[in-house]
């Protein structure tokens, strides 16, 4: 659907992501442990009316992947973020982590980077669930823990992040991946 893109990135378009960091951070308590609820706020709050406008309609003026704009309406109507915590530290980490990574492969779009940000700080720390969609990483429930043959544990990668526990070398060879 093609819509109105007035407002969508005067924010967002400049927000590379220590920008990005500084806007999350600075709607959280300055305390080394953060409620999940207080993060979910934080990061609703990132997005503009005129944003969430165009989540909910579909506006393919946004650079955003549609299972992004999924998970961020998700974010957006969901009530229910638990009661855990989180490390104020470890979100400092994962966004660091998340802006080298866009800066790497994704500096030409950086009009996409707050969303990417959000859903992956939303799905790793909040309701903790895969940052990739499963028809990419062919991640999978084993029980109730999430395995993925996709995953690459190094300092630098975002995989570090994702809840996804690795599948070892063994099952992979066993062919029990689906």
């Amino acid at each position: 659907m093609t819509c109105d893109k007035t407002g969508l990135y005067e924010k967002q378009s400049t927000e590379m992501p220590n920008t990005i960091k500084k806007s999350i951070l600075e709607k959280l308590p300055n305390s080394p442990v953060i409620t999940s609820g207080s993060l979910h706020n934080a990061l609703t709050e990132c997005i503009s009316a005129s944003a969430v406008a165009a989540l909910r309609e579909g506006c393919d003026g946004l650079v955003i992947s549609e299972g992004n704009r999924m998970t961020l309406l998700r974010m957006l109507e969901d009530p229910n973020v638990g009661n855990g915590t989180v490390q104020r530290a470890e979100l400092i980490s994962l966004i660091d982590t998340l802006g080298s990574f866009l800066e790497k492969y994704m500096a030409d779009q950086p009009e996409g980077h707050l969303w990417i940000v959000l859903c992956c700080v939303y799905l790793s720390m909040i309701v903790r669930e895969p940052m990739h969609p499963q028809r990419f990483t062919h991640w999978y429930l084993d029980g109730d823990i999430y395995r993925c043959p996709a995953k690459e544990v190094s300092s630098d990668s975002v995989c570090l992040w994702c809840v996804c526990q690795a599948v070892s070398k063994e099952t992979k060879k066993e062919g029990s991946v689906s």
